[in-house]
C-alpha cells in the first residue's frame, strides 16, 4: 500500500512542499511502507504540523514519463478510473 503524508502548519490550508532534485517540489511525500509514513507523521506532528495520511491508487511521474494504467486504479466504481484518467492528464507538461 502506497501512502501519502499531507502536512500544513496548525491554522493553515497552505501545504508543507516536499523538494526533491529534478521533479522539484510537490504538496505530499509518497510512502511505499505504512510504517515509514506514520513515523513521518509522528515527526511532523512533534513539530506542530496538523497532518494527513492518505492512500494512493494513482502513481504520475507529472509529465517526465508516460504513467501507465495500473490495476490499483480498476474498482467496482464506475467513475474512479475516468476521474484518475483525467486528474493524470492535469499533470502533463505542455512542450513548447
Amino acid at each position: 500500500m502506497t501512502v501519502a503524508v499531507f502536512a500544513a502548519p496548525e491554522f493553515s490550508t497552505a501545504p508543507l512542499s516536499f523538494c526533491f532534485p529534478v521533479f522539484g517540489c510537490v504538496p505530499y511525500q509518497a510512502h511505499f511502507s505504512l510504517e515509514a509514513a506514520r513515523k513521518q507523521r509522528t515527526e511532523l506532528q512533534a513539530k506542530g504540523f496538523d497532518v494527513n495520511l492518505s492512500g494512493v491508487t494513482a502513481y504520475s511521474t507529472l509529465g517526465w514519463t508516460a504513467d501507465p494504467l495500473l490495476n490499483t486504479m480498476f474498482s467496482d466504481d464506475e467513475t474512479r478510473l475516468p476521474s484518475v484518467v483525467f486528474h493524470e492528464l492535469a499533470h502533463q507538461k505542455s512542450i513548447s
